[in-house]
């Protein structure tokens, strides 16, 4: 994998480029600080509106008549910056660069974090990655980080910012993130992205693929990337909850549907279908005499990402059958589960009320979507001994590191 440059469209010369965070969306007030002292001003003059030293808070609330801070009133918004030498404090925790108080109009304000996107990944690399990866699994993250970032950096703009604090971008923690080696191999890949045809490459990665990744297109729907087709990947099975368990009734799947707009009847049974990697596809619901599909990814993510680890799991009594072991423990044993990753799920599988005693029980593999990195993936390769363009490599084949700055 050959290091190249961006296409003049797609690069910037100069220093790295800035991006904007939403740090407090749409909060009631936010308590903001300095360890060096701060000032208050207004961005469209740049006049200081007020002075405040180390040490010193000050609490900000939106109300009818403008933004109150100190017993002091403003219609503007704000541009809030400290002083040289130090960074800003949001309800006590460290952020580089500068930050913009927006007035929303239901009486709530928005923090945003105003920096270059360098400093932006020394708060995201280590935030991502597992614990105690090594230096090339965090310079493998940091890489992706970085196009990510400059890819989506407008992708938030509607709501007055770039990118989200969460996992609806990246986790972005600011300084209390921070650690030697995130810095490094933030620093030693300075400007480095990962590019297809001359342009930033649409990056994807998730905690863990469970022993084999995924299409973009089965999860999200759309045209398939060419560079993030499923690898085999042996390398993430030290995740300490790589296989995984859940039941959730019929009568809570219907509640969590309703509240993410999918309105169905009392459900008779549930069909699962599969993609050739063993993730679900879709889940069509049947109640009456009708019936609804629901995209594998939205069935997930209604029922909960935490409780539905990822879209890589099958009918609890169909694996465990096959293993010739029961489940009356609630342990499931562990090559059952692996059956998972071995035998692709390209059937249907459909689970009924009376069957299954109105309980769905599930078991899977991974953690997340499964589409592009798999991070406890790239700790395993780092571990035992492969570089950072390999990983990439791996996981992207067909792309091409380049520079977008320098």
């Amino acid at each position: 994998m050959a290091l190249a440059f961006l296409t003049p469209s797609a690069a910037q010369a100069g220093p790295a480029p800035y991006i904007s965070i939403g740090l407090a969306v749409a909060k009631t007030s936010v308590l903001l600080g300095s360890t060096s002292g701060f000032t208050i001003q207004d961005p469209s003059s740049g006049r200081v509106l007020r002075t405040l030293g180390k040490g010193q808070t000050v609490r900000l609330q939106n109300r009818k008549k403008g933004i109150t801070y100190g017993g002091r009133r403003t219609r503007t918004n704000l541009l809030i910056q400290a002083r040289t030498g130090g960074n800003l404090l949001l309800e006590k925790k460290p952020f580089r660069g500068v930050f913009e108080i927006k007035r929303e109009r239901n009486g709530r304000i928005t923090v945003i974090n105003v920096l270059d996107v360098e400093s932006y990944l020394y708060g995201v690399v280590r935030s991502e990655m597992p614990p105690r990866s090594p230096l090339d699994a965090l310079r493998a993250q940091a890489i992706l980080s970085r196009t990510f970032a400059l890819k989506n950096r407008d992708k938030h703009k509607k709501q007055g910012f770039g990118l989200t604090a969460n996992v609806l971008s990246q986790v972005y923690k600011g300084i209390r993130a921070e650690t030697p080696e995130a810095i490094e191999a933030v620093n030693s890949t300075r400007g480095v992205v990962l590019s297809h045809e001359g342009q930033l490459a649409s990056v994807f990665y998730s905690a863990s693929c469970g022993g084999l990744s995924e299409n973009n297109k089965p999860v999200w729907g759309g045209t398939g990337i060419s560079y993030l087709q499923p690898v085999h990947c042996g390398y993430c099975r030290d995740y300490s909850t790589y296989s995984w368990t859940t039941s959730v009734s019929f009568d809570e799947i219907r509640k969590k549907l309703a509240a993410a707009g999918v309105r169905v009847g009392k459900i008779a049974k549930i069909g699962l279908t599969h993609t050739d990697t063993g993730r679900v596809e879709n889940v069509t619901i049947h109640w009456g005499s009708r019936s609804v599909k629901v995209p594998g990814n939205k069935f997930r993510l209604a029922l909960g990402a935490q409780k539905v680890r990822s879209l890589k799991f099958t009918v609890l009594h169909r694996i465990a059958s096959a293993s010739g072991k029961g489940t009356d423990s609630g342990e499931l044993p562990e090559e059952a589960i692996q059956q998972i990753i071995y035998q692709y799920m390209q059937d249907s599988t459909t689970v009924t009320r009376a069957s299954s005693g109105g309980v769905l029980r599930v078991a899977g593999t991974g953690f997340g979507h499964g589409v592009g990195l798999c991070q406890w993936g790239a700790k395993g390769q780092a571990e035992q001994g492969h570089d950072f363009v390999e990983i990439l490599d791996f996981y992207f084949h067909g792309t091409r590191l380049a520079r977008a700055y320098e």
